[in-house]
C-alpha cells in the first residue's frame, strides 16, 4: 500500500516529520444486538439501529443501571474504525518520546530524570513491561530517551517485548495518547459492536464469539517465542484468552498483542472480534466510556485533534476528565480478572472509577 502526505502552509523550514502508523479495523454502519440477558450487569437484550442512534435511548429500554443514552452519544451503530491492538510497548515508546519533558513525567511512574537504565512504568522490571530510560532528561527541560529492553543488554533488540501489550497505563495516560493519535474512547456500546458485529447475541459468549475458554498466562508451557515478535501458543485452541491470575505476581504479565492469531487461524481460535480486533478479551484492561452517569453519556465522539496540554494532559472538552476518570469503566476483562468479565455483555468492570496506573490497565482507541 502506498500512502501519499502532502502538507502546506508551514512557511519555511527546517522541520522534523516522523510518521506514525497504527493498524484499524473498518466497522460499518448497521444495527447489531445489545446485551444477552445472563451476563453480569448487561444491557436489556435490544438492537441498536438508526431509530436508536437518531433518537437516544431512555434507561428503561436500555437497562443494565444505565443513564438515558441521547443520540449524540457514539452507540456503534454508526460507522467508525478501532485500533486492531491494543496499545503496545513500542508504540508507546514512540508517544513518550515525542513528548516534551513536563509532558513525559505526566506519563511515566518513574520521573525522566531518572537514570539510564530506570524502568519507566514500574518499579523495576514488573508485568513484563520493558520500557526503560535510554538517555535521561535534563533540568526538566530537555526530554528523556526512552526504549524497549525487556531482557536488558541491547536496547530495542529483537526479544524486548516491543509488540507486548502496554500496561500500568492510567485513563489519563490513555487519554493523552489517543488525543495525540487524533483517535478518540471508544465507548462500551460500541465495544460490544466490535465484539458481537452482526452475529445474532448468545448467552454467555465471550468476544470471539463462542462459550468456550482456556485460561493462558505468560509463564504457561505453551506459550513460545517469549517477548519476541513472533511470540504464540501452541497448539491453537479455540477460546484461548490471557485472564485469571487473581494475583499481583510481578512475573506476570500481558503477552504480545495478536498473540494467538496465525496465518491459518480462525475467529475463535485468534481470539478475535467480529471484525478483527484482537484481545478485546483478556490480556489488558479495555478503559470505555459509560452510559452509567452523564460524565459518560454526555461524551459526543468528539476526536483528539494531535495535540495535548503543556502538562501533558488530554485536552478534549467532550472527553470524560482525566483528572477524575469519572464516566470511564472497564470491558472484557485482563490477565488478572476472572472469566466473566471477558464475556461481551459483561458490565461488571463499568462501576469501577480509576485514575491509577493499574499493573493490567491498558488502552485502545477508534475513530
Amino acid at each position: 500500500v502506498s500512502v501519499t502526505l502532502k502538507m502546506t502552509g508551514l512557511g519555511a523550514g527546517p522541520y522534523n516529520f516522523k510518521v506514525f502508523g497504527i493498524e484499524m479495523v473498518n466497522v460499518p454502519q448497521g444495527a447489531f444486538d445489545l446485551g444477552d440477558g445472563v451476563s453480569s450487569s448487561t444491557y436489556n437484550s435490544i438492537s441498536v439501529t438508526a431509530t436508536s442512534q437518531s433518537s437516544g435511548l431512555s434507561s428503561a429500554v436500555i437497562g443494565g443501571g444505565s443513564a438515558a443514552v441521547p443520540a449524540t452519544f457514539p452507540m456503534g451503530y454508526n460507522s467508525f474504525y478501532a485500533m486492531k491492538y491494543e496499545i503496545s510497548q513500542q508504540q508507546y515508546v514512540e508517544f513518550l518520546n515525542a513528548l516534551t519533558y513536563d509532558q513525559q513525567a505526566a506519563h511515566t511512574f518513574n520521573d525522566p530524570i531518572s537514570a539510564v537504565g530506570t524502568y519507566a512504568m514500574f518499579d523495576g522490571y514488573s508485568y513484563r513491561n520493558g520500557i526503560r530510560i535510554s538517555v535521561p532528561g535534563n533540568n526538566a527541560a530537555i526530554p528523556a530517551v526512552f526504549v524497549c529492553d525487556a531482557t536488558p543488554g541491547v536496547e530495542d533488540n529483537n526479544d524486548d517485548g516491543q509488540a507486548t501489550a502496554c500496561t500500568g497505563l492510567s485513563y489519563s495516560d490513555v487519554a493523552a495518547y489517543l488525543d495525540w493519535a487524533a483517535l478518540r474512547p471508544m465507548t462500551e456500546m460500541e465495544f460490544e459492536k466490535l465484539a458481537r458485529g452482526t452475529a445474532p447475541r448468545l448467552a454467555n459468549e465471550y468476544v470471539w464469539g463462542t462459550t468456550e475458554i482456556l485460561q493462558i498466562t505468560s509463564l504457561s508451557g505453551g506459550v513460545i517465542n517469549d517477548l519476541l515478535p513472533n511470540e504464540t501458543y501452541s497448539p491453537a485452541t479455540n477460546g484461548a484468552c490471557v485472564y485469571g491470575l487473581q494475583s499481583g505476581n510481578a512475573a506476570y504479565g500481558p503477552l504480545k498483542v495478536g498473540v494467538f492469531a496465525t496465518g491459518t487461524s480462525g475467529r475463535a481460535s485468534a481470539g478475535a472480534g467480529y471484525y478483527g480486533c484482537m484481545e478485546l478479551g483478556g490480556n489488558a484492561a479495555e478503559r470505555v466510556v459509560i452510559t452509567s452517569n452523564t460524565s459518560g453519556t454526555a461524551f459526543n465522539g468528539t476526536l483528539g485533534d494531535g495535540t495535548i496540554s503543556a502538562l501533558g494532559l488530554a485536552n478534549q472538552a467532550t472527553w470524560p476528565s482525566p483528572l477524575t476518570a469519572i464516566g470511564i469503566g472497564f470491558r472484557g476483562g485482563d490477565f488478572f480478572n476472572i472469566a466473566t468479565s471477558v464475556r461481551t455483555s459483561s458490565r461488571a468492570g463499568v462501576t469501577t472509577v480509576d485514575t491509577a496506573r493499574g499493573f493490567y490497565y491498558g488502552g485502545r482507541g477508534v475513530r
